[in-house]
């Protein structure tokens, strides 16, 4: 027998319905914050041609005349072949934190990479050799195998005696011919495996056997901006540089040269504040971004290594055309001898540039400073990196502060548009970074004076191509260009500059950064409140001995029972509400002409049973705080990445802070000729992995929706009931790329509220319609199922019912409640369209 109550649970359903709006007006706003689509109908071949044509820019005063003569001869050009050294070790018992990769070619940093066991590169699966190769060209030039440039300390190839100048030729049985046969190969392996290496040392075959680390992750590294999935998968393994490629990689880090000499000095880069951002494609690398004086070549030549050590580097490059010499020095710190008193110690280069005038005449000089390039680009495909306001932030971002100036971050959309205008001028700086969703590399100038102010201008740069449909890669720095200074002659009391700066380049942790003064470029969002202490309990309950993924479901089950008196209220207020649904009915059929008059009833109802409408909305309300907090603290706390679901060993779901990654897809979506899927972006581009977790959540949601919803009782109920499951499918793309922590809070959650529902007593009215909407069996079958229970009874013991198969039969109950319903509703229309 049919119900004639309205809906015996309006408010779980206006709860529902809530949900759903709410979310869709994230989606939104979402949109509403995605850049602009391309209006712009002009040709984009002018702008290619301005950043790809290095023309030195110079400024419209007469070009002077540089020394020549006896004086232009005294200073001798440097010369030195290309060279590549270490500092710090792989070993994590070492008394560095870091392994740091150095090139004499601009005498800047190529890689530094972090040796803690719980800083990996989780979705890099190979095998880890060693970063043997620097320079891939000159790598391969023996048309044989590959040479190895350089050997760090702690990784498996210094450990098992692979030594430098050592061409390898094979690996287990593929033959080795350039840098790509030896990359392949090593893809190919995994962490742990034990390979067999052909080795050619001093002409004579030798063969060396090693066992395979895993990857570490790369704080900076040589890059090459990925244009498609497939390069973006290359970006991990052995990755080098090719100086003498076309799409030379993003420029190494901490490039430096003369900006200004005497009178001649170097224009802004073609791409600052020319407004890029309309433009589809591939926008390329601003070729003038390395252009340098006449006579003067610092950025892209070897530099003489004057000195190297374990712990320190020093290369020299003499400028004959300005009788000028730059040196710069590198050293590495040590961390703390005794553990626990300061855990940021280590985490730190020293960068000293110095600047001398070895000629008789008096120079005005400034130099040109470039910061850190290829920060980790973990998560392209799923990441959604916040910050503090509405910008478009992307992988990789710059934070900067000035001296008694707040915290600010320029987000990637600007810098990759080169809307970039206006540089700072004259500021004194406290630091300036490239900040990533895990790590961060930033620089800091050591003043002696918190108010001295070193920089003339400085503003961020675009140093690599910008692809338009996959923007958030992009690479983006800054450049620092010193004041001018007046340099004496050789031997006189100001013949030299000298800058010293702290490189730090580290993991995002608040206790280290804090150590460093760069807490604050940590955003937590709005809901700061909520994520801050999420993931102090976090840590506490880590600290316990549980893994994180066990830590989330208690602290799921904290927040529940913190919950419960609410939940539980607004569950007997719908109770309450069915209760007076005949009340309501009456009140309807009453003022069915007049809404205003049913209105004030209405509300006089529920005054006379002390209920309000939106009690069942406040559980709502009070998780979605919890929801976007416990989002962003897994999006921002280093300690999660990597934190696996079951061991560290497992691939499936190895980082709580990433999809769960099930299985790779994108080989399919490739045939198919659907490549931008594997990109994720976009709503309906999912990415190359199928994720299980997203799909196990949904499909709780549904049971949880058929629990909870009764069946429809008019075409407006129906229809609601249509509306939710089409958003259902909505949820599930929204879900699909969620951190699979964030899936495991849903789905404890919602097994939590189901079986609290199984402690709610059930409506009047419902069991009311189960009983009048049962047939009673005739009397032989009632007879004869009584006599067959009492013989089940007597033979075998009861057998309690499971809360799961209690669960999954109320939910086979309703459905084919509703679906008696439907039918019946069905033979009423076509009896209604016969009379």
């Amino acid at each position: 027998m049919q119900s004639l109550l309205p809906d015996s649970r309006r408010s779980s359903q206006d709860r529902l319905t809530l949900i759903m709006m709410l979310l869709l007006g994230f989606m939104l706003i979402h949109m509403w914050t995605m850049p602009p689509p391309n209006n712009d109908r002009r040709q984009d071949a002018e702008k290619r041609n301005l950043l790809d044509e290095p023309v030195t820019k110079r400024t419209d005063r007469e070009k002077p005349s540089a020394p020549t003569g006896t004086e232009n001869d005294a200073v001798i050009a440097t010369q030195a072949e290309p060279a590549w050294i270490t500092l710090g070790s792989m070993d994590p018992k070492s008394p560095y934190r870091m392994l740091v990769t150095l090139t004499n070619q601009g005498a800047a940093v190529a890689r530094i990479e972090l040796n803690d066991p719980k800083y990996r590169n989780v979705q890099e699966a190979s095998g880890y050799l060693g970063q043997i190769v620097v320079d891939e060209a000159r790598a391969e030039e023996s048309k044989d195998g590959v040479t190895v440039q350089v050997v760090g300390k702690g990784t498996p190839a210094e450990v098992f005696g692979i030594q430098i100048g050592d061409r390898i030729v094979q690996i287990d049985t593929t033959p080795i011919a350039k840098f790509a046969d030896l990359r392949d190969a090593l893809a190919q392996t995994k962490p742990g495996d034990a390979v067999e290496l052909a080795v050619v040392r001093d002409g004579r075959p030798q063969p060396q056997k090693v066992v395979l680390g895993r990857h570490p992750i790369d704080v900076i590294r040589p890059e090459s901006g990925p244009r498609s999935y497939e390069e973006y998968t290359k970006l991990g393994g052995l990755h080098g540089i090719r100086f003498d490629g076309d799409r030379s990689s993003n420029q190494l880090s901490f490039l430096t040269t003369l900006h200004r000499v005497d009178d001649e000095q170097l224009e802004l880069p073609a791409s600052f504040g020319s407004d890029s951002a309309s433009i589809r494609g591939i926008m390329p690398r601003d070729k003038t971004l390395d252009i340098e004086l006449d006579g003067v070549a610092l950025r892209s030549v070897p530099w003489e290594l004057v000195e190297s050590s374990e712990t320190e580097a020093v290369f020299r490059k003499t400028v004959p055309t300005w009788q000028l010499e730059m040196t710069k020095t590198y050293q590495i710190a040590r961390k703390e001898e005794q553990p626990g008193k300061r855990v940021g110690d280590g985490y730190q280069l020293t960068l000293k540039i110095e600047v001398r005038n070895l000629g008789s005449a008096e120079r005005t000089v400034a130099y040109q400073l470039d910061g850190p390039t290829g920060l980790p680009l973990e998560g392209g495909w799923y990441a959604f990196k916040t910050g503090p306001g509405w910008s478009g932030y992307g992988l990789r971002d710059l934070v900067v502060r000035f001296t008694n100036a707040p915290e600010r971050t320029i987000d990637n959309y600007t810098i990759r548009s080169d809307r970039v205008r206006d540089p700072w001028i004259d500021v004194p700086l406290d630091y300036m970074g490239v900040d990533s969703r895990y790590f961060q590399c930033t620089l800091k100038p050591n003043k002696s004076e918190p108010m001295e102010s070193w920089h003339a201008r400085s503003f961020p740069i675009r140093v690599g191509e910008r692809n338009y449909d996959w923007g958030i890669l992009t690479d983006v720095s800054f450049r620092l260009l010193s004041k001018e200074t007046r340099l004496q002659p050789d031997g006189g009391s100001d013949s030299c500059l000298v800058h010293e700066y702290t490189i730090f380049a580290g993991p995002k942790n608040p206790a280290v950064l804090a150590e460093y003064g760069l807490a604050n470029t940590i955003s937590y969002g709005w809901f700061w409140f909520v994520a801050k202490p999420m993931l102090a309990v976090l840590h506490f309950f880590h600290s316990l001995g549980l893994n994180y993924a066990m830590s989330i479901l208690v602290l799921t089950i904290c927040v529940r029972l913190m919950l419960l008196p609410v939940s539980r209220k607004a569950a007997l207020g719908a109770i309450k509400m069915q209760s007076i649904q005949p009340e309501l009915a009456e009140i309807k059929k009453k003022h069915e002409g007049d809404p205003q008059a049913q209105m004030k009833a209405t509300n006089e109802l529920w005054k006379k049973h002390n209920y309000h409408p939106a009690s069942g909305c406040l559980p709502l309300f009070i998780q979605l705080p919890i929801f976007i907090g416990l989002y962003k603290a897994l999006s921002i706390d280093v300690e999660l990445h990597g934190a696996s679901l079951i061991h560290e060993g497992a691939r499936w779901c190895n980082d709580l802070s990433a999809p769960d990654m099930l299985f790779d897809w994108s080989a399919f979506w490739n045939w198919i000729g659907w490549t931008g899927f594997n990109t994720g972006q976009g709503m309906l581009c999912l990415g190359p992995y199928f994720n299980l977790l997203p799909i196990i959540t949904i499909a709780l949601f549904l049971v949880q929706q058929e629990m909870m919803l009764p069946p429809p009782t008019d075409d407006q109920s129906r229809m609601q009931r249509t509306m939710m499951k089409y958003m259902m499918i909505f949820m599930a793309l929204c879900f699909f790329k969620i951190p699979s922590g964030l899936c495991v809070y849903f789905i404890m959650s919602t097994l939590w509220g189901l079986a609290e529902r199984q402690f709610i007593p059930k409506p009047a009215s419902e069991a009311q319609n189960e009983t009048s909407d049962a047939t009673p069996p005739a009397p032989k079958e009632k007879e004869r199922d009584r006599k067959s229970s009492k013989r089940r009874r007597d033979s075998s013991p009861p057998k309690q019912e499971g809360f799961f198969a209690k669960l999954f039969r109320e939910v086979a109950e309703k459905a084919a409640e509703q679906k008696k319903f439907e039918k019946g509703e069905r033979k009423k229309g076509r009896g209604k369209g016969k009379g």
